[in-house]
């Protein structure tokens, strides 16, 4: 098996999210991360969590459902940007999977094969959706229709078929994804050293991996994506979601007893 890191951007208020997207994330993944590497903001004015992510950490190492971690808290809080550099250039993995402290995994996500397709087929990314995926994003000018593709799976298991259809995806996103690190980090270095909060640092590291592409010309097209980024969805159109989004539907607040007890 090929081995991953996970990488985790959070936030300390957020511990209760963290706690349960990173219980859902460990049950669902069919093949255990060698790390976890949290980067951890302080947020101004708010109460440290009565429970912290990095007890969370602790314990899940000593009860064995994780080997290791790295975690440091940023105090001043530094951003995103600042935290996914951070994280990635802490791996110790070709792969990492990228995550943040609320995406609720939703069902199992199967990392060994998504690994053993990247590296028989030069993926870069790969990410799990959040919504069943649908034929098209986006109206008008914006409208991108997904465009199914099949990379060849050089080991399927029992009941695997011998090829994986995904889709060819916009851009590389920030959400529970795969990435290939020596692709990623040189964007992430450029768009950190500009930008360090969220939406800003993830508009100028497409923008940045867009012109490196392109010779410093920004071609977005689906032929551009399929042969210069290697940016996918995992499964073709219709594919369930894999994660759903928890910092949209509730607040957060300190961890309770039963997240630390799962």
């Amino acid at each position: 098996m090929i081995p991953y890191d996970v990488v985790v951007t959070a936030v300390s208020d957020r511990a209760d999210l963290f706690a349960e997207s990173m219980g859902s994330l460990l049950a669902n993944v069919d093949q255990p991360p060698r790390r976890l590497i949290v980067h951890e903001d302080a947020r101004s004015g708010v109460p440290a969590a009565a429970v912290s992510i990095f007890d969370w950490l602790r314990k899940a190492q000593a009860e064995g459902r994780i080997e290791g971690f790295v975690h440091r808290l940023r105090n001043p809080a530094g951003g995103m940007g600042e935290g996914v550099l951070w994280c990635v250039e802490h791996a110790a993995t070709r792969y990492v999977l990228f995550t943040q402290e609320d995406w609720l995994a939703l069902r199992p996500i199967p990392v060994t094969r998504t690994l053993r397709l990247m590296e028989a087929n030069g993926l870069h990314h790969v990410r799990w959706n959040k919504r069943k995926t649908m034929p098209y994003k986006g109206e008008g000018s914006t409208r991108w229709n997904k465009i199914e593709v099949s990379f060849g799976d050089p080991s399927p298991s029992e009941g695997e078929t011998a090829a994986q259809t995904f889709c060819i995806a916009d851009h590389w996103y920030t959400q529970a994804s795969m990435w290939r690190v020596e692709e990623a980090l040189p964007g992430i270095r450029a768009a950190a050293a500009m930008h360090s909060q969220a939406n800003s640092f993830v508009s100028a590291f497409n923008h940045w991996m867009n012109v490196r592409r392109a010779d410093g010309r920004p071609l977005q097209g689906q032929s551009y994506r399929h042969e210069k980024l290697r940016t996918y969805i995992y499964g073709g159109i219709g594919e369930p979601p894999f994660v759903r989004h928890l910092g949209s539907t509730r607040g957060t607040g300190h961890i309770v007893d039963h997240y630390l007890e799962r």
